[in-house]
């Protein structure tokens, strides 16, 4: 992999930390679902900072791929299969993630209604499968 490849994932797990650290600060002020749903500068806050590390998972997967020299696929949530056939991220992180994608094109593009209860599910139950796939990728990184 090129030193310029790695250096823009290393960018990108930068602002996925980032991002993360605004969730888990969100996740300790210990709402309920229904004190949740009642804030919007909470609940708002939320969806961005999931859709950015959503992005900021499929765009670590794109310099993957484009490094290896294959077609980025149509459907974003293939990107995440495509690691797994290739045993970069294991089959439980694709999984999890390819549903991950789905909220956010929810989220940005406004293809369904926003499920605060979903999207509270993340932010209480889920943000460990972020972490799970960076270090996924940093194993891959120091092979």
């Amino acid at each position: 992999m090129t030193k310029f490849i790695i250096d823009k994932i290393v960018v990108k797990i930068g602002h996925l930390r980032q991002y993360l650290a605004y969730l888990n600060k969100i996740k300790a002020m210990a709402l309920s679902q229904k004190e949740y749903n009642a804030n919007f500068l909470i609940f708002g806050n939320t969806e961005r900072y999931i859709q950015l590390s959503v992005q900021c998972l499929m765009d670590i997967c794109h310099l993957i791929l484009v490094e290896r020299g294959l077609k980025i696929p149509a459907d974003t949530g293939d990107v995440f299969s495509i690691l797994r056939k290739d045993r970069i991220i294991s089959e439980k992180t694709a999984s999890n993630l390819i549903k991950m994608v789905g909220m956010r094109n929810i989220l940005v593009h406004e293809y369904g209604e926003i499920d605060n209860e979903k999207v509270y599910d993340v932010l209480k139950n889920k943000l460990k499968d972020f972490e799970i796939f960076e270090k996924e990728i940093l194993k891959y990184l120091n092979k």
